[in-house]
């Protein structure tokens, strides 16, 4: 491990003689993150076995690879590890090859688990032992030592800082680590060891032999022993009495079969939550302790183990309180195993770490009990003598005080070891007798103090003596062990007990000790416990018989391993045998919750067979903790405007939930406070550990002063066997599509439901859970039909708190919806504009914000104001507007339009924005030329009122009236060839305005209406974008920014989707034809959309924002156009593209990508990386990179990331460590930028380039194109260009680096020399063209065979700005017809060969207006008339939106404009007013950006124009820009 090779695949069947460490160590980083490493030796446990062999070798591989994949885990969240730095590191043995050494820390640093508990050192972790500081598992793959080690013992005076490890053979290196060399915890693996182990041995089979029989078999009842199956009659009357039916015939059974020698057996007892299940088992572990049985009680955790324990000494000291007198003997109940557990002097006095200790004091020769009784019993003799001396005249005052002080000092000790010994010692072993001399000799030493205290004479001196050396004399025949071994007294304490309690795990040591043979195994929560756990205390020496008590519908154990869950490694033996129909003892009644809240769980998990305990149906049992209807036993609290988020650490939270929760916390506090203050104890449950830091993090320590006030917020594995007065559960999700986690588990819904005694309160968003196709469908519809079911905004303090957390979140245009907490029940429909959402953020206070809110609810309850002037009416169209004062000066204005629903056509409210009075003369204006459009009859039902009472609300008509909106001419009459231009600013353009009706959570169709005949989408597009839309032969699009080229591509993209959908779902290949969708060809080459279940699309550009940007609008537009139903089969997570670490889920591949994964939208840089990862060996592997990369995915992707960023060259680069070592009189009068462009564009990535062997021009062709092309370049200057690519090309080789055109090369010989695999594309889309060069968009032939149909590339050569690429849009359809067409000639039944479609070409911009179009076009002009061969020549631009030119700024007398508009000393001078974040400094390059910022500092956003492409601003101010 730590640098070895990966290890060989083990053929293991049985492990006989192989240690599960050494195993464990010789694994390689590279077999740790292999999923596959035991993919194909893992198999499905089966539920019946062939053989002992069989049944134990069948968990072998699963518990390796569940090993496996805990480490792995481990070290991919190693940044949140335990770690320390390494003080020491002393080699102290090497047996068989192995090194173990002594390891000294300083302190450990980082929580483990749940970031809350200190991180202790154990045998049995796995540690990373490394000279560097470890933030990721790739850390492991830099340079450096690191190594795995297995830590075997700890120092228990220091095991904090102080232990020893065992490294693997072959690590000797690490025998010199010092210093800043890390130790960092992963693991702990000792329970996994001990299974292995145990699957090794075969001890006790009884019990093994005895789970494999057939159900009838284990079943089958003792011919002899079956008398026994009435009563025993020994358990103690009074715990009897407590014991319903089916506890005590559950007990009985038990003890019946205990009582047999001759048959072993096997017993389940299933105790839902609530029914007494930990009292069922202490009742009968009390009866085994009269019996005399050996028991051993396991469970998973210690946690377990402690409470059954908890409630078995309990139950030892009430039925000895009559008995003994000061004491209760215990030494026949010992815990071990449980040095972290907390709970209480029970649970520590029979703790065996605190009983060793107690009995090392005990007996130790110098001060233990012994030499107390010979102290004692030398003081009363020497008391005696001084009694039977002469009595002398003297003062004796001094002696008595000191007989007195000697007394009381020996005594105390005396008393304190025999008190300690009756309770830690078994009376059995003691025998009766001396524990009745040490009850007497108790009751004598306090009578001797009483006399010595009171004055007299003390009496019967003599006999106490007597009475102490007959004690003294019979504790010495006892067998003790020596008090100065603690590993004998531990041995003594296991040996002497009669009742152990400790984990599966840990019942381990029991096999090594020699004792009396046990008589029967208690399990509890044996439905946690997997099988091969329980495989180690079911071997125990002489074990005849085992009771397994659990609840099938409890949490499982956990299994991190996909392959070892899904082969059953987390099933226990309870459901085992469950499962083969194994008769189980149920308890049936329950005591824990009041029947509102039990109610839905038995109805559920346990077909109602459980019955309520009188006391929790009583009247007294319902609690008021709260008034109002939500807070009664059992509600479900619906809060749909809770925004389910991930935090830092991608982990699950809810904000808004957290803050009811903490309102509902505190709303109970104060509660209790005013009330009699008895104890209460509230838990908040949640699924998500993120949910409960944050709960967590609010409360603090408030209530931690108040006793009787408790508060407990955990995860449903901190709550199993708890219970509290109140639940809250939490339960975080909130989404569109129903996804529910970890709350669709039946088993984490059951414990969740079953925690509370008097009140349940479960918040939760209604529609998520009704969608998720989980158990909580079924609980919302039942807590509904039982009246259960409420709305958070129907309490106010509820909503109050909603509505203040979502303005503390900045969340409050959360609530322009129609289904928002405002909006709830009112009359309107509400529709809302961008400026309206825009207008609303800017509002700079929170109280005018909620203002606002509360003004919208109050209209869309029908609320209006009583004064006249409300209405507005525009001049021409008779457009009734409506304006509601927000505050003084700003009103919100509406108007109302028409919508068609299911049923009707319905009058909605639609907000435009919030505008000062002023700007109301040019919104009508502007509004009434809008209106215009519309007919007489729709403007007149919109027009139309009605009122119930005083309340207006919305008219509807029937749907099959017919409401016709725009005019026959409308379409005329914005078109831009009628001259009607809006001058407005963009932004604002009302013709350009989208509206979303939010209430509803759906758009209209996007795309096709009549199933891809008719494209109609949210927002409007213009007639050239509709024909670019439903052209069906591969395109070519040019067109300026801001003209749509990349929307057109994305609903292109999204049409077939459509088509692809209406395909599946049975629309035939002749209305395909009808509809032009696709031509039909005799050869059958086109694509046939019926035929396939995955439509296969492909886009890609170069920028990760523009990438992002698509792939956010496609999942949007497949989210509100087609439905949940077809969409959620599709996986298309805007998530994945951040800008940082796109694509971590898709492969480096074209092979085995998800079907969800389609369409593709990725990076060129990403589509490059699959290619390289589909075809042949990887061009990386020519490079000496540290791992093999062609067999482990994740550390492959990570290697060649890593070396791209270190070893490609850029145009940066190429400029800082390669231009300044060309020789002089080569780089002399030429440009670095150039140059590079001509190696990148022409040399090496030029349309020719390819017809060459290595992908690059000769240098007699690279010369010959001056002469070829129109170029400024000469002969000379071309001839010196490729001399410094000779050069430039040597030097790379030497440094071991690469290009882009290097790798692009590479791919292009490979796909020559072999085939493609992997999936093929239907359609590609390329974005941004002009970033690429010639030889780069080649590639793209190989990967889609649909040439005629399937490629659409888009892009504007005006906007070339990528360093290193020279081309013309014209140049890219020469390249589709020579190497994309003409290519596939080999295709003779081909038809239409060499056709192609025209340049589309896209003309309105809808970013900017006319006046900044017309001095672009002119730079256009300009441009194409100096450079012809550079520029695309385009029809100028058009606007719907008028705007003035760009000014020109100067000034006199040489002074800086820069210094005349902002002032001197940019730094320190005060705001320019009006430029802020929407406006830009625009430069040509760095050096002048430093400059401008050395004029104007911070005051303005200063930007190259390589840095500002793709963004958009309201005003640039271009500075020195053609300098």
């Amino acid at each position: 491990m730590g640098g070895g090779s990966p290890m060989e695949k083990m053929k293991i069947s049985r492990p006989k003689d192989i240690d599960f460490i050494d195993l464990v160590l010789k694994w390689s980083i590279k077999d740790i993150f292999d999923e596959t490493l035991y993919q194909f030796q893992v198999e499905k446990i089966p539920e019946s076995f062939e053989s002992v062999d069989h049944y134990l070798s069948s968990f072998v591989f699963p518990l390796l690879e569940e090993t496996r994949a805990y480490i792995a885990v481990s070290l991919k969240d190693i940044v949140k590890a335990p770690f320390a730095e390494l003080i020491s590191f002393e080699v102290v043995l090497e047996p068989n090859g192995s090194l173990v050494f002594d390891v000294e820390v300083n302190y450990w640093r980082n929580h483990c688990c749940d970031g809350r508990v200190p991180y202790r050192t154990s045998p049995g972790d796995i540690v990373v032992i490394s000279n560097v500081k470890l933030e990721d598992a790739s850390d492991l793959q830099r340079s450096g030592y690191w190594t795995f080690a297995y830590v075997t013992d700890v120092n228990e005076n220091d095991a904090l800082v102080n232990f020893k490890v065992r490294v693997p053979p072959g690590s000797g290196n690490v025998k010199g680590m010092r210093g800043s060399c890390h130790v960092v915890f992963l693991v702990n693996v000792m329970s996994n060891k001990r299974v292995w182990n145990m699957l090794r041995v075969r001890e006790n089979l009884n019990m093994i032999e005895k789970v494999l029989c057939p159900v009838q078999e284990i079943e089958q009842k003792c011919d002899v022993c079956s008398e026994y199956d009435a009563p025993v009659g020994e358990v103690m009357p009074n715990l009897l009495s407590k014991l319903n039916d089916s506890q005590a015939n559950a007990i009985f059974t038990s003890l019946a079969a205990v009582r047999c020698y001759h048959k072993a057996s096997v017993e389940l007892i299933c105790g839902p939550p609530g029914t007494g299940k930990t009292r069922t088992l202490s009742v009968m572990l009390v009866e085994l302790l009269h019996m005399k049985c050996k028991t051993v009680t396991c469970a998973p955790t210690d946690v377990t183990t402690a409470r059954v324990a908890s409630h078995l000494v309990k139950l030892v000291r009430e039925s000895s309180k009559n008995e003994y007198d000061g004491f209760c003997p215990l030494g026949d109940i010992l815990l071990f195993g449980n040095k972290n557990c907390e709970d209480g002097e029970d649970i520590a006095e029979i703790s065996l770490d605190y009983r060793v200790d107690r009995l090392e004091e005990c007996l130790a020769p110098t001060n233990g009990l012994n030499a107390c009784l010979s102290s004692m019993i030398s003081f009363l003799e020497e008391l005696c003598e001084q009694e039977k001396a002469p009595k002398v005249n003297v003062k004796i005052s001094s002696s008595v005080d000191l007989a007195r002080s000697q007394f009381t000092s020996t005594a105390s000790s005396l008393r304190r070891y025999m008190l300690m010994i009756c309770t830690h010692v078994p009376i059995e072993f003691l025998r009766k007798e001396n524990v009745d001399r040490i009850v007497l000799a108790l009751s004598q030493l306090d009578s001797t103090e009483r006399m010595l205290f009171s004055c007299q004479q003390p009496f019967g001196v003599s006999l106490i003596i007597q009475s102490l050396k007959d004690l003294q004399q019979s504790l010495w025949t006892l067998h003790f062990p020596s008090a100065t071994s603690k590993d004998l007294i531990m041995e003594f304490c296991i040996q002497m007990a009669s009742s152990i309690f400790c984990t599966a795990s840990t019942s381990y040591t029991l096999h090594s000790v020699e004792s009396k043979p046990f008589d029967l195994l208690v399990v509890d929560d044996a439905d946690q416990l997997k099988e091969c756990e329980a495989v180690i205390p079911l071997q125990l020496r002489g074990l005849r018989h085992v009771v397994l008590a659990g609840d099938e519908f409890k949490l499982t154990a956990v299994v991190k391993s996909r392959i070892a869950r899904e082969a059953g490694l987390g099933r226990s033996l309870f459901k085992r045998l469950g499962s083969l129909d194994h008769v189980k003892h149920l308890l049936n009644i329950q005591y824990r919750m009041h029947p509102s809240i039990s109610q839905f769980p038995n109805s559920i998990f346990h077909r109602r067979q459980i019955i309520d305990a009188p006391d929790v149906k009583s009247k007294a049992y319902e609690k008021i903790y709260l008034t109002g209807q939500s807070f009664g036993p059992y509600a479900f609290i619906n809060v749909p405007w809770g925004e389910e988020e991930l935090d830092n650490l991608g982990h699950r939270r809810n904000l808004v939930e957290v803050a009811l929760v903490m309102q509902m916390v505190q709303s109970l506090f104060k509660a209790w406070s005013t009330a009699s203050k008895k104890k209460l104890r509230i838990g908040v449950i949640s699924p998500y550990a993120a949910q409960v830091l944050a709960i967590q993090d609010r409360l603090g320590q408030k209530y931690n002063n108040h006793a009787h006030f408790e508060v407990n917020v955990q995860t449903v594995d901190g709550f199993q066997g708890g219970e509290e007065d109140i639940v809250i559960i939490s339960t975080v999700r909130s989404n569109h599509a129903g996804s529910s986690g970890f709350l669709s588990s039946l088993h984490w819904t059951n414990v969740a439901l079953t925690r509370a005694r008097h009140c349940l309160w479960i918040l939760g968003n209604e529609k998520t859970l009704l969608n998720s196709n989980s158990i909580w469908e079924e609980l919302i519809l039942d807590a509904k039909d039982r009246q259960c079911f409420f709305h958070a905004d129907e309490d106010t303090n509820m909503r109050k708190t909603i509505l203040d957390a979502k303005k503390e979140l900045d969340q409050l245009d959360d609530f322009l919806n129609g289904d928002s907490v405002l909006f709830k029940d009112q009359k309107w429909k509400v529709v809302f504009s961008e400026n309206f959402g825009k207008s609303f953020r800017k509002l700079a206070s929170s109280c005018l914000r909620k203002y606002v809110l509360t003004l919208l609810v109050k209209l869309a309850s029908g609320w209006r104001p009583k004064r006249k002037n409300v209405d507005l009416v525009c001049k021409n169209s008779s457009q009734v507007v409506k304006k509601f004062k927000v505050v003084e000066g700003r009103y919100l204005v509406c108007t109302v339009d028409i919508q068609k629903e299911e049923f009707f056509h319905t009058q909605v409210l639609k907000v435009w924005d919030i505008l000062p009075l002023e700007e109301f003369p040019g919104f009508l204006r502007r509004l009434d030329a809008v209106c215009l459009t519309y007919t007489k009859d729709f403007i007149n039902l919109c027009n139309q009122k009605y009122f119930v009472g005083d309340l207006e609300v919305p008219k509807c008509w029937e749907v099959h009236r017919e409401v016709v909106q725009y005019k026959n001419d409308a379409e005329r009459k914005l078109n831009r060839e009628s001259g009607y231009v809006e001058n407005s600013r963009v932004s604002e353009s009302f013709l350009l305005m989208k509206f979303y009706s939010l209430s509803s959570g759906v758009v209209t169709h996007l795309l096709s209406d009549r199933h891809g005949e008719e494209i109609d989408v949210p927002f409007e597009v213009t007639n050239e974008e509709r024909e670019i839309i439903l052209f069906n032969k591969s395109s070519f699009i040019l067109g300026r920014s801001g003209t749509g080229k990349t929307t057109v591509l994305t609903m292109k993209l999204f049409q077939k989707e459509q088509q692809h959908h209406s395909s599946v779902h049975g629309l035939n290949v002749a209305e395909e034809s009808r509809f032009g969708l696709y031509e039909e060809h005799e050869d059958d080459h086109s694509i046939r959309e019926t035929n396939r279940t995955t439509l296969h699309q492909l886009f890609v550009t170069v920028s990760p924002k523009l990438c992002y940007a698509v792939n956010k609008q496609v999942s949007q537009l497949k989210r509100f156009s087609l439905g949940e139903s077809f969409w959620a089969e599709s996986s298309f997570e805007a998530d994945e593209f951040d800008g940082m670490t796109p694509f971590r889920d898709l492969p480096n591949s074209f092979i085995g990508i998800p079907y969800k994964k389609y369409p593709l939208v990725i990076t060129f840089h990403k589509f490059l990386m699959m290619l390289d990862g589909t075809v042949g060996s990887s061009y990386f592997n020519k490079f000496n990179l540290k791992w093999n990369l062609s067999k482990d995915r994740s550390l492959r992707s990570v290697a060649i990331e890593t070396f791209i960023r270190e070893k490609e060259i850029s145009y940066d680069r190429f400029c800082c460590l390669y231009w300044p070592h060309f020789r002089r009189q080569l780089t002399k009068n030429l440009d670095p930028s150039r140059v590079f462009t001509e190696i990148m564009s022409h040399i090496k990535g030029g349309l020719h380039a390819g017809d060459f062997h290595d992908g690059k021009l000769s240098r007699d062709a690279y010369v010959l194109m001056s002469k070829n092309r129109v170029s400024n370049l000469s002969v000379e200057n071309r001839e010196g260009i490729y001399d410094i690519f000779q050069a430039y090309e040597k030097m790379k080789m030497k440094r071991g680096e690469f290009d882009i055109s290097d790798l692009v090369n590479d791919i292009h010989l490979r796909l020559k020399r072999d085939h493609l695999d992997g999936d093929k594309m239907d359609f590609v889309y390329i974005d941004e063209v002009q970033d690429l060069t010639m030889r780069q968009l080649s590639l793209f032939k190989y990967i889609c065979r649909n040439v005629d149909e399937g490629f659409v590339f888009s892009g504007d050569t005006a906007q070339t700005i990528a360093r290193g690429v020279d081309f013309r849009f014209e140049d890219i359809r020469s390249l589709f017809y020579t190497e994309f067409l003409m290519d596939s000639k080999s295709d003779v039944r081909r038809k239409d060969k060499g056709q192609l479609s025209c340049v589309f070409q896209l003309l309105q911009n809808f970013r900017t207006h006319t006046g900044v179009l017309k001095i672009a076009q002119s730079v256009i002009n300009l441009l194409s008339h100096f450079f012809p061969q550079s520029v695309d020549v385009l029809k100028s631009e058009t606007s719907l939106i008028g705007g003035a030119s760009p000014v020109l700024l100067t000034t006199g007398n040489d002074e800086n404009a820069i210094i005349t508009l902002f002032g001197n000393k940019g730094n320190n001078s005060g705001k320019i007013v009006g430029f802020g974040a929407e406006q830009v400094i625009l430069v040509r390059d760095e050096s002048a950006k430093q400059e401008v910022y050395g004029l104007v500092g911070q005051k303005a956003l200063i930007l190259t124009i390589v840095e500002c492409k793709g963004l958009e601003f309201e005003a640039s101010l271009l500075v020195a820009y053609c300098a």
